[in-house]
């Protein structure tokens, strides 16, 4: 019976970099798939088998960094199609919770609205205070799986640097399902916005801002450092998790070199939070704004 991996995810764990590079691998050994909408494998679950068995090679490894969070029954439905054809393994990377959150948060200045996020009374902020947090219980999730697939095959990653070869998650991929490649340097594709970007990438969300105009304002406007929560803050969000990811750790027998799931430390966090307006953050802002304004009038007058 042929081998089936599905990486399941989740977001925020270098999933884009593990797909944009093993799909441009030309090989008989192994044959790679990928979707971008969680949505995708399930919508049509024949089309998704039929997909899957065209392949002719004896390793199939799919990718989609949202399965992780659909509905057990459809991890079901996805089961009782597949079993017969493969010998499915799971594999998941979960990234600290805290740190998942702010990424996630920043990365939506490309999409829309965070669907239930509070931005607070300081406006889009570093770490939504009301983010879904069923969504980074990682136990739950895991469980889900297992309830499926059988706690066997579930695969479980700690993502962070320090623990890759070379801090590369797509080397470390690799070696773990064992099809290891000459990789060279690989840089992960989304990169982390600074604090301006980011508030005023969200703030064109929720007004509505043109595609074109948004794209403008938001991805010209000047460099700066992250913005970020307070260590105190961050640590408070993180601590909501700590007793479930324990269980995951102790009933999964999860490799981590750490006490815990995750390492503990929390030396990026500044003492005070660095994602609220400065009298010198927000003048930038605004003269990014001035200048695109000047530009756009200029534009309809000629």
């Amino acid at each position: 019976m042929r081998k089936l991996i599905l990486h399941i995810g989740s977001g925020k764990t270098g999933s884009s970099s593990i797909q944009r590079f093993y799909s441009k691998q030309k090989t008989s050994d192994f044959s790679f798939l990928y979707d971008m909408n969680g949505r995708q494998a399930i919508k049509d679950i024949e089309a998704f088998k039929s997909r899957l068995i065209r392949q002719n090679t004896n390793l199939l490894i799919y990718s989609n960094e949202w399965l992780y969070a659909i509905d057990q029954s459809d991890i079901r439905a996805i089961f009782q199609s597949l079993k017969g054809e493969f010998d499915i393994e799971v594999y998941i990377y979960l990234r600290r919770q805290e740190e998942f959150a702010i990424s996630a948060y920043q990365q939506r200045i490309r999409g829309k609205v965070v669907s239930g996020v509070n931005r607070s009374t300081f406006g889009p902020i570093s770490l939504p205070e009301s983010l879904p947090k069923e969504r980074l219980n990682y136990y739950s999730i895991v469980c889900k799986w297992a309830e499926v697939f059988g706690r066997e095959k579930i695969k479980i990653n700690v993502y962070d640097r320090d623990l890759f070869d070379d801090g590369c998650v797509v080397k470390d991929f690799g070696r773990k399902i064992g099809i290891v490649r000459n990789i060279g340097n690989t840089t992960e594709k989304n990169k982390t916005p600074g604090m301006i970007t980011t508030k005023i990438g969200h703030l064109c969300n929720e007004v509505g801002v043109p595609k074109d105009l948004r794209k403008e304002i938001v991805f010209g406007a000047p460099e700066s450092p992250s913005g970020l929560p307070s260590k105190a803050d961050a640590h408070a969000f993180y601590a909501e998790f700590e007793m479930s990811n324990k269980q995951l750790m102790d009933e999964f027998n999860v490799d981590s070199p750490y006490s815990g799931l995750f390492h503990d430390r929390w030396d990026r966090y500044p003492d005070s939070r660095t994602d609220l307006w400065t009298e010198e953050s927000a003048n930038k802002a605004i003269e990014h704004l001035l200048k695109i304004i000047i530009k756009q009038s200029s534009n309809t007058h000629e």
